[in-house]
């Protein structure tokens, strides 16, 4: 007796469901630990922005007096640095130098600051533009090219390695407007860029926008990314897939306030690593479980 036509129907659907809640499952499995707080020095200071290293470090920028705190697993080393002794400097973001040390920006003076793995200062680059240039987010590609944020116009300017700036991305051009922006990288692929706290927008390195996500996260302050994956936080912690703009992970206020995460200012990302810092401080270090 050969099967009815209802129920080849019905075990299609049967597999369709399961097929949707494999699909469901599998969005929902990335997954972080309790964190590690790390062991630094954070009498008297505020946490202001963060950068983690290919070679195992995570690096601090914090204040009110610009400081340098550094922490090395790998090395197990920690240390504190003064990045310079100009009192005038006022440095606001701090980006890994694609492995090859941490830049950092000050949007009252044009010029990239150089730090090496461990802190050590570097000579800083001039920026040689028409356009008095006032930097507040920094990242570099894997060619050495730098990319940063202007706060006048929050456009996005090209630096290359002489410290001639250009402009690549006018957000008024595709009607896009920015008063608070923040700019990282996705390794050999684009730049990822958080506007205004409530897009993400992923533009190539040549200057073309790719795709514009909404994200729905109250009080957005930063993003990060690690692999495929583009993290976000805010009043709470969401992750995205960067392929599809698929929300693959929640986590709310209370759950942050249980990891003793209170008022993050920053996260940073590499790899399976992930960190979040705190207003006070405070740096919490998670391991990322991937599905």
């Amino acid at each position: 007796m050969k099967p009815s036509r209802d129920f080849h129907k019905s075990r299609a659907v049967a597999w369709l469901f399961l097929l949707a809640t494999l699909t469901a499952d599998a969005s929902e499995q990335v997954k972080l630990g309790p964190p590690l707080i790390l062991p630094l020095p954070l009498e008297g200071v505020r946490g202001i922005s963060l950068a983690m290293g290919a070679g195992g470090e995570i690096i601090e920028l914090a204040g009110p007096t610009p400081r340098l705190l550094i922490w090395n697993e790998v090395e197990e080393f920690t240390g504190e640095f003064q990045p310079s002794e100009d009192r005038n400097v006022v440095l606001v973001d701090i980006a890994d130098d694609a492995g090859f040390g941490f830049l950092a920006v000050d949007p009252l003076i044009p010029i990239i600051h150089s730090f090496g793995r461990r802190g050590e200062a570097r000579p800083g680059l001039p920026l040689i533009s028409k356009t008095v240039l006032e930097p507040i987010s920094v990242c570099s590609g894997e060619n050495g090219t730098i990319y940063l944020l202007n706060q006048k116009d929050g456009d996005i300017w090209r630096v290359d390695r002489d410290g001639r700036a250009t402009p690549l991305l006018i957000p008024s051009q595709f009607k896009l407007r920015s008063s608070n922006s923040q700019l990282v990288r996705q390794p050999n692929r684009s730049l990822i860029w958080l506007l205004n706290g409530d897009r993400i927008i992923s533009a190539s390195y040549g200057g073309q926008i790719k795709r514009i996500m909404e994200i729905q996260q109250s009080s957005s302050v930063d993003h990060a990314v690690t692999g495929d994956l583009l993290w976000v936080v805010g009043d709470g912690l969401m992750v995205l897939s960067s392929e599809s703009g698929e929300v693959v992970g929640r986590w709310d206020s209370e759950a942050m306030k249980a990891w003793g995460i209170i008022t993050p200012v920053s996260i940073a990302g590499q790899s399976t690593r992930l960190a979040i810092l705190c207003e006070d401080g405070k740096v919490a270090l998670f391991h990322v479980d991937l599905p």
